[in-house]
């Protein structure tokens, strides 16, 4: 009889310049790639002793049972995977940072005798791999994730609508290898940036990064929104060229304890390379 054959949400993972490490650094790698794929799935509520995962030293491939939801993965997991890495390296120097490409796809994978075959998982490790997508994690140093959604995902999740993210936060980039020609959407996800040390209740307001943004500059700040909901002084700082991108986006202090919503004014040039940080003023620290 024929097997069943289904649609299957597949990642996969790997990380930077495994190869070139020592042992030690190897293992360490290994170890925290691990934990912060458990971290940032148990943050979203998704189960991973039920995903069927491939390990493979730098990185990981996997095939996520249907009930883990696409919109989750493409939105939660991705943010939680963010997080997980800027906690895990924050006490490591630059270059021994964990940083990770991810591929995500849905497609056609059949269990066979020596892992998985069909078209979603050749496809979404030719995204993982491809050269764009290892470039831009080259290319953007102060950032600890690059995600490649399919073209599939992307038409159906992020086209319409299905989560937080919109079509001019993704790039598009080409994946070519051997026989394989098609493009896939880069994104690079907004990092919550953990402060060296809390603030004291008597000390002058200070400024704490809570939301960074790195790569091709996008022309909503929804996501970034979301940690700007609570009445604080919130303002967003863009670094581009010259003439290339103007951007101002204030939540004004609210003393009535309601939120005030938001001012935006914004000129962009798609495409281009840039960092946005979402900055809080105040003593008490960065909203949690």
């Amino acid at each position: 009889m024929t097997e069943l054959v289904r649609r299957r949400l597949c990642l996969a993972v790997d990380a930077e310049k495994y190869g070139s490490q020592d042992d030690q650094r190897q293992h360490a790698i290994q170890k925290g790639l691990h934990a912060v794929l458990d971290f940032a799935a148990q943050r979203c509520g998704l189960d991973r002793s039920r995903w069927d995962r491939q390990p493979q030293g730098d990185g990981e491939f996997a095939v996520l049972p249907d009930d883990q939801p696409e919109t989750v993965v493409v939105d939660d997991f991705v943010r939680e995977l963010a997080r997980a890495l800027t906690r895990h390296n924050k006490d490591f120097k630059p270059e021994a940072r964990l940083r990770l490409r991810l591929a995500i796809h849905v497609g056609v994978a059949i269990p066979a005798c020596n892992g998985y075959s069909g078209q979603g998982a050749v496809v979404v490790h030719r995204i993982r791999d491809c050269e764009p997508l290892r470039r831009a994690l080259a290319d953007i140093t102060d950032t600890d994730l690059v995600v490649a959604l399919s073209d599939r995902i992307y038409q159906d999740i992020v086209q319409h609508g299905h989560t937080a993210l919109v079509p001019e936060d993704m790039q598009p980039i080409a994946v070519r290898d051997k026989e394989f020609n098609e493009h896939a959407w880069l994104y690079v996800p907004i990092t919550r940036a953990i402060p060296s040390a809390p603030a004291s209740p008597t000390s002058f307001p200070q400024t704490f990064v809570v939301n960074r943004f790195c790569g091709p500059c996008p022309r909503k700040l929804r996501q970034l929104r979301r940690s700007a909901l609570e009445p604080r002084s919130l303002d967003v700082i863009w670094r581009a060229p010259a003439n290339a991108t103007r951007i101002r986006d204030r939540h004004p202090r609210a003393r009535t304890g309601e939120p005030t919503g938001h001012r935006c004014e914004h000129l962009l040039q798609r495409g281009q390379r840039s960092e946005l940080d979402l900055r809080h003023q105040g003593a008490a620290g960065p909203p949690r």
